[in-house]
Formats: structure tokens, sequence, C-alpha cells
């Protein structure tokens, strides 16, 4: 009887270790998607400007 309780136990345990740890990676991704696209962004306005500085130079 003590054994399953235990198991049991363990069990929920588990379960609930395992959905937290799936909801860590998916935030993990959700942010390295988000650091991508900041990337994206960062480099499409340091080209922006370098265009707009060149066009000031003329």
């Amino acid at each position: 009887m003590a054994a399953v309780l235990a198991f049991g136990l363990a069990g929920i345990h588990l379960k609930k270790l395992g959905s937290f740890t799936y909801q860590e990676i998916c935030m993990a991704r959700g942010m390295k998607d988000d650091l991508k696209k900041l990337h994206q962004t960062t480099l499409l306005l340091k080209d922006k400007l370098l265009d707009a500085a060149k066009q000031q130079e003329r």
C-alpha cells in the first residue's frame, strides 16, 4: 500500500516537473525568436541610418 502511494506521489511530481520544464523550454524558444527579430530590426535600422548619412553627404 505504501509503495502504491509513493509511486502515485512520484508520478504527480514528475508530471508537474515535466510541465514546468516544457513551459521553460517554450519560453526560451520564444525569447530566441524575439532576439532574432530584434537583431534583424537592428540591422535594418543600421542600414537605413547609414544610407541617410550617405545621402546627407551629397
